[in-house]
């Protein structure tokens, strides 16, 4: 490990770092390499800002079809293993998915897809997982966050003990919008 990196390891400051290059750089005539590898500093710390801003999915899920929530719970599920957040806002047909009887069953209120009996035999078997797992899995990594539409709770008479303990919180369409602004990708279901 070259003098330069060992100042910046220790110090991961810029005004620290400049006197003890400097220093180092009249002292053993290496300026320029010094000033070589503050430019490169500059490059990894813009880089670890960059990284530092996480990834931001938003997604209004108004489909309570099985096969549509599934998709919309897996997407967030890729976002939160990549270091993102996923925010869902679950509304109407989605939003009874959410009550605690319905979260794992495949067809609701009579409503039936045509992936219905693919989901059947394939979370029946283990090789597809169900929406329950699938939001432990979201919510063991950190980054998804469920949301229940205030206004489907009201039109739909659900109250907030009906629903999965996953639900972070209810809300609006203008508090998730305020999640929206600050989005990188935002898609309706």
């Amino acid at each position: 490990m070259g003098f330069i990196d060992r100042i910046i390891r220790k110090r991961a400051g810029g005004l620290a770092f400049w006197f003890e290059a400097l220093w180092s750089g009249l002292a053993s005539n290496r300026l320029d390499a010094a000033r070589d590898e503050w430019k490169g500093w500059e490059r990894v710390v813009a880089q670890e800002t960059e990284k530092k801003k996480k990834y931001r999915c938003c997604l209004f899920l108004h489909s309570g079809g099985y096969a549509r929530v599934h998709e919309a719970l897996s997407l967030a599920n890729v976002v939160a293993a990549s270091g993102g957040e996923a925010h869902i806002l679950f509304s109407y047909g989605a939003l009874k998915r959410l009550v605690r009887e319905n979260i794992d069953r495949i067809s609701i209120d009579g409503f039936s897809e045509p992936t219905d009996g693919y989901f059947e035999s394939n979370v029946g078997a283990g090789r597809v997982p169900s929406l329950s797992e699938l939001i432990t899995y979201g919510v063991r990594l950190g980054g998804l966050k469920i949301y229940a539409c205030s206004a489907a709770m009201a039109a739909l008479n659900i109250s907030r003990d009906e629903l999965v303990d996953s639900v972070d919180q209810s809300t609006g369409l203008v508090g998730f919008l305020n999640l929206v602004k600050e989005s990188d990708l935002t898609l309706y279901i």
